[in-house]
């Protein structure tokens, strides 16, 4: 029988492959979503790093490592076509065609998972068999953060080493605010606040 565990994700209080294959740089990248916001595009700033070539990528939960999305782009800050949700994304900024020449890497972005309320279910298992249950009578805000927080945890889990894992883009509550998605900032607050805690503590038992 599974164990219970609630994680707390509001008040945005942490928790919580080949995996490098370019340098982390000051690159910055995030997943800004449609008008509709059922999907988001990944976009990306690679003004203080340029390169020629710019690939999307997410890390795969199976093999643990960073798979190309689409064909590489050619513009150091642009917006990619929408991407699927509930992946850990970077972009690649390299020297080639082929992505493998002195390359580095952009911050990664969690893409939002925004299922129906019905949809969420009352919890989600972690990578070591736990149960992280979900305030189902809590606003459809707070049932998104810890949904999201969740399945975060679910990829971390696996990654054998964490601090080789770039640092997650920061959100930014004004900024997300006056575009009217103070939501998204409480979801990828609790997201940063994990992903963050958990990669330093990665670097610090090194």
């Amino acid at each position: 029988m599974f164990k219970r565990k609630l994680i707390t994700v509001l008040l945005f209080v942490a928790i919580g492959a080949e995996i490098t294959a370019a340098e982390f740089s000051p690159a910055s990248a995030e997943c800004v979503p449609h008008a509709n916001g059922s999907a988001c595009s990944i976009q990306w700033d690679f003004v203080q790093a340029p390169r020629a070539f710019y690939q999307v990528e997410y890390l795969d939960e199976n093999s643990l490592k960073w798979r190309a999305l689409g064909q590489p782009y050619e513009s150091i800050h642009t917006r990619s076509k929408p991407v699927p949700a509930a992946r850990l994304y970077r972009v690649r900024g390299c020297d080639d065609h082929a992505v493998r020449r002195n390359c580095v890497s952009s911050t990664v972005h969690w893409a939002i998972e925004r299922p129906a309320a019905e949809e969420i279910p009352d919890f989600v298992v972690d990578g070591y068999g736990v149960e992280m249950h979900i305030a189902k009578d809590a606003p459809m805000a707070i049932q998104l953060a810890q949904y999201n927080v969740y399945r975060l945890v679910q990829l971390l889990d696996r990654v054998p080493d964490l601090s080789r894992l770039p640092p997650m883009t920061k959100p930014e509550a004004e900024q997300l605010s006056a575009t009217g998605r103070i939501d998204d900032y409480q979801i990828l607050a609790g997201v940063y606040a994990n992903y963050s805690e958990r990669r330093n503590k990665a670097a610090r038992d090194d």
